[in-house]
């Protein structure tokens, strides 16, 4: 059964590597679903039946990145394995780090770095 992943990132060009990463990684039967803004995936979240997986960025309009985990995790109590794609990784994690499933990429974002970070996400 194909996968289906939600890319939360207001930077398309950032939206389209990732979606290539994760074609490579799982396959091209896997759904790619794209939000430019946390408000955005929320309405996409109520919309799918299920994601496999959501890669994030954490500064975007309308509703940042840490926004919307609070929301995905508090409000709606999905745990959703989300892996926060951030030039400050660092600063991610300590405004993240009391979420359950959470992950970390670095911006500029490499293929290797992508491999190892969904490998230890999901072990």
């Amino acid at each position: 059964m194909a996968k289906t992943f939600l890319i939360v990132d207001d930077e398309a060009k950032i939206a389209d590597i990732l979606g290539e990463f994760i074609e490579d990684f799982y396959g091209e039967d896997s759904r790619i679903v794209k939000a430019f803004n946390g408000k955005e995936a929320l309405t996409s979240i109520d919309k799918e039946d299920h994601i496999d997986l959501i890669f994030l960025d954490i500064i975007m309009p309308e509703l940042n990145g840490i926004k919307f985990i609070e929301k995905l995790r508090n409000e709606k109590g999905i745990s959703t394995p989300v892996l926060v794609v951030s030039a400050s990784v660092e600063e991610a994690k300590e405004k993240t780090s009391k979420f359950s499933k959470v992950g970390y990429l670095s911006k500029p974002i490499f293929k290797e770095d992508f491999d190892e970070a969904i490998n230890k996400l999901l072990s």
